[in-house]
């Protein structure tokens, strides 16, 4: 029987190596210190002592531009109760980092596509304005060729009027679909609070039924999210035992609302204990005692 679990989210670095042009982030705060490291550490350490068993979510900006703070930090937990998770644009992860964090534990993977070549590097290209479709999907072919054991969510980001790029996407794709440690997922892109929303064009709900069946060719799709995400399950956001804790120390609960004042839950201290504020901690919480749906979903919502 599992015991009890923490989902414990850590930001190495808030900076990126790409501009996609709906991001919501600002990449101010750089890479984590040594000092915030060995906070990190310790609240590891206390969770750890407390019989937690960790899901450790490797989040950013780019995790992989702070490819040392996570090995550094996976190396301090290794030999305890953890699993590890990555969130990350796949540019970075050449196939030996990938082997490297597969063997420290870091065994699932979120990688994003916009579409076929054209259109997504256009959508998602370097902070120098290159291209990154054919390093992404370079990497992820090194990391189908090994005998890991590992799991790579594939995201497909639908945008208005790209049902076709989509379609050649999922058509490239299907050469992972043999490999069972590849899973694939269509989300229809979103208007997150980027200074560029205006320039992203939504998908019709008839645009993302047609992606959505033709998607269908490819085994292993996670599931079929609707324009309104009403099937999502709770908010890890809500959840009492989950925690972000961004690169300069800082503790949040969601990733997505980074610059809101109610989402600046607290901080580290020197001996890593977090310092939370109470009433903010009961903002995100509360679906766990109204039992309200909205609340647990997405607290941040209302």
């Amino acid at each position: 029987m599992r015991g009890k679990q923490f989902h414990l989210i850590l930001m190495p670095t808030e900076k990126c190596n790409f501009r996609c042009v709906y991001c919501y982030e600002s990449f101010v705060i750089p890479k984590m210190l040594q000092n915030t490291v060995n906070k990190v550490k310790k609240y590891m350490d206390s969770l750890f002592e407390e019989g937690y068993r960790l899901v450790i979510e490797f989040f950013g900006g780019e995790p992989m531009v702070a490819y040392d703070v996570v090995t550094d930090l996976l190396m301090h937990a290794r030999g305890r109760d953890y699993e590890g998770m990555m969130t990350t644009n796949g540019y970075l992860l050449s196939k030996d980092k990938f082997v490297n964090l597969v063997n420290l534990g870091v065994t699932r993977y979120q990688i994003t596509f916009d579409g076929e070549e054209r259109f997504h590097d256009r959508v998602r290209p370097t902070v120098g304005g290159m291209g990154t479709f054919n390093v992404i999907l370079s990497n992820l072919r090194s990391a189908m060729k090994t005998d890991l054991d590992f799991e790579i969510l594939v995201r497909m980001h639908l945008h208005g009027g790209q049902v076709n790029s989509i379609k050649s996407l999922v058509d490239t794709l299907e050469e992972f679909n043999d490999d069972s440690r590849f899973k694939f997922m269509l989300r229809p892109i979103a208007h997150l609070g980027g200074p560029l929303d205006h320039t992203i064009k939504l998908p019709t709900k008839e645009e993302f039924e047609e992606a959505s069946l033709y998607a269908k060719k490819l085994k292993r799709l996670e599931s079929f999210f609707t324009l309104k995400d009403e099937d999502l399950p709770m908010c890890y956001a809500s959840s009492p035992r989950s925690l972000v804790i961004r690169s300069d120390g800082t503790l949040a609960k969601c990733t997505v609302k980074l610059d809101s004042e109610v989402n600046k839950i607290g901080y580290l201290d020197e001996d890593g204990v977090p310092i939370i504020d109470a009433k903010k901690m009961m903002f995100w919480t509360r679906g766990h005692l109204t039992g309200r749906p909205v609340e647990l979903s997405c607290p941040a919502s209302e």
